[in-house]
């Protein structure tokens, strides 16, 4: 359930005529338990503006979801451009 909120976001936020991607998913576990998801996609901002701060309601549960499961074992980071949103989430198993 942690990963939901940030597929949902590239489909609801993205920009769904981009080609050749809509939007790139990459989930890797490593060997020593890291879990690595990262999700990039492309946004056309001349239709909708950019908002001041990235996220939303689902971020910001994400984010508590985080705290509560894994203290100081996560990160997330939010990047947004122009063209591009990008989320990468490492959780510690």
């Amino acid at each position: 359930m942690l990963l939901l909120p940030l597929v949902e976001n590239a489909f609801k936020h993205g920009d769904l005529a981009a080609r050749p991607l809509v939007a790139r998913l990459h989930l890797q576990l490593e060997p020593d338990g890291r879990l690595l998801f990262s999700v990039l996609n492309y946004c056309n901002h001349q239709s909708t503006p950019e908002p001041a701060t990235p996220g939303g309601v689902g971020l910001t549960n994400l984010r508590r979801r985080l705290e509560l499961l894994y203290p100081g074992r996560h990160s997330l980071s939010v990047a947004a451009s122009p063209t591009e949103y990008q989320v990468k989430l490492e959780v510690q198993l």
